[in-house]
């Protein structure tokens, strides 16, 4: 681990007494004056400016384990001068598999809220997943559009209920909206469980170091098999599915993706949307599987 180390470097001049007598005249004053601390701030309507006066060993100096930052202002952190606007989505990846994505639709000016161009792009980010294990696993991260191709550092606990993963790159990148990853995720609980899938930026740069915070973190409520999305689940969501499948509406459009792919477990890589998912839901509405889609055990008839 690094540790950091800031020095606050300070200047103090001493003054002898020395007998020398102040040089006046009719149209000079050469009477003895000091230049103190210096330095402080200066602001009018619509600006500040800070400063410092008689700086020395300024610089960074870095070893194995510890960074040594000497100056006036190693310890004042560079302000953030842009903001992202984010959002989370789900769709269908190319190979089916239902996927949720991470955008970040629009960078601004945090002062005023207008666009602004990143000088560079999106450099760096940080994400992290949030949510509760017992009722969603995520089984992997898919990289977004290119540049951002190449997820690394990817740590998934579906104990803990985190997925945090990242991506640096140096390269100048399109400005957003832009598409920086994918998560493959499942929901494991039942029918009666609403859980919150919640996923946010801990950290993002552009390429030049101009450090960019997320404007708010996005959300997802889920509840498998609630395809139709009204809080329960019956024969609506299986004709929903079943009209998304056939590409008819409304459930074309209005079909939650990813509570009618978990309805069936489709493998490690992730669930996908099909028929199966329909005959779940029509077993589970006649008692041939309960509310979490196992199988239930039919009782032996009597013997004659």
């Amino acid at each position: 681990m690094r540790h950091k180390i800031i020095l606050m470097t300070a200047l103090a001049v001493l003054l002898l007494a020395v007998p020398v007598a102040a040089q006046q005249s009719s149209n000079y004053d050469l009477s003895w004056n000091t230049l103190s601390g210096g330095g402080g701030a200066s602001q009018s309507a619509n600006y500040t400016l800070d400063s410092s006066l008689g700086q020395f060993g300024v610089g960074e100096t870095s070893g194995a384990n510890y960074t040594l930052i000497g100056g006036f202002w190693a310890g004042v952190q560079q302000a953030v001068s842009i903001q992202a606007v984010t959002a989370m989505n789900i769709s269908v990846d190319t190979d089916g598999v239902v996927v949720v994505n991470k955008v970040i639709e629009e960078t601004q000016d945090p002062a005023t809220g207008l666009p602004v161009v990143v000088q560079g792009g999106i450099g760096s980010y940080t994400d992290q997943l949030t949510y509760d294990g017992l009722l969603v696993n995520v089984l992997g991260i898919r990289p977004g559009d290119a540049p951002f191709d190449a997820i690394t550092n990817v740590t998934i606990d579906d104990i803990g209920g985190t997925t945090t993963f990242d991506h640096t790159q140096v390269a100048d990148t399109p400005q957003a909206p832009i598409l920086v990853a994918r998560a493959a995720v499942r929901l494991v609980g039942c029918t009666n469980d609403l859980t919150t899938l919640t996923d946010s930026f801990t950290a993002m740069a552009s390429t030049e170091g101009a450090p960019i915070q997320e404007l708010s973190v996005s959300a997802e409520d889920l509840r498998r098999g609630d395809a139709k999305v009204d809080g329960v689940i019956n024969i609506a969501d299986a004709l929903f599915i079943a009209q998304y499948l056939a590409g008819v509406e409304p459930g074309l459009s209005d079909t939650h993706l990813l509570n009618a792919a978990s309805v069936k477990e489709d493998g490690g890589t992730g669930d996908k949307i099909s028929i199966s998912d329909v005959l779940f839901i029509a077993q589970g509405l006649v008692g041939l599987r309960d509310k979490c889609f196992d199988t239930l055990e039919l009782s032996t008839p009597p013997e004659r």
